[in-house]
């Protein structure tokens, strides 16, 4: 399959275009591309990090698993929010990026494009309210 026949954000290696104008669209082919590609990103992306958290087996309490001592996978895990944080990175443009820069997590990343672009409860609320006729 050529690669030139794909049109910039239309490829299986990157993610969709951020588009402001049609948000629901780049939503959901957003999301279907994260899920396709891991769905530990997804579940950062929307749940938040993963937890370096271990039960102990004599106090059966959690407990936080020092750097030193987690293993591979666990580090693994907890990488998965910078890898979540460059999927959404790679699908915007400048000015989307200057919005959402200074967030740690990639959930607060997707909760503020929610939130600007398809409204909090409220805005939605008022958006699908009942018309007044004046």
């Amino acid at each position: 399959m050529d690669s030139d026949k794909y049109l910039e954000g239309q490829s299986m290696q990157r993610p969709s275009l951020f588009e402001s104008d049609s948000f629901i669209y780049w939503k959901n082919r957003f999301e279907t591309y994260v899920k396709s590609k891991d769905l530990d990103l997804w579940h950062v992306i929307t749940n938040g990090d993963f937890q370096p958290i271990i039960q102990n087996p004599e106090t059966k309490l959690d407990e936080v698993v020092p750097f030193e001592k987690q293993t591979d996978d666990l580090k693994r895990r907890l990488a998965k929010n910078n890898e979540a944080k460059m999927v959404i990175y790679n699908a915007l443009p400048r000015k989307e990026y200057e919005r959402i820069f200074m967030c740690n997590r990639a959930k607060e990343i997707w909760k503020t494009l929610l939130i600007t672009h398809q409204g909090n409860s409220q805005v939605k609320d008022n958006k699908i309210g009942p018309v007044t006729p004046w």
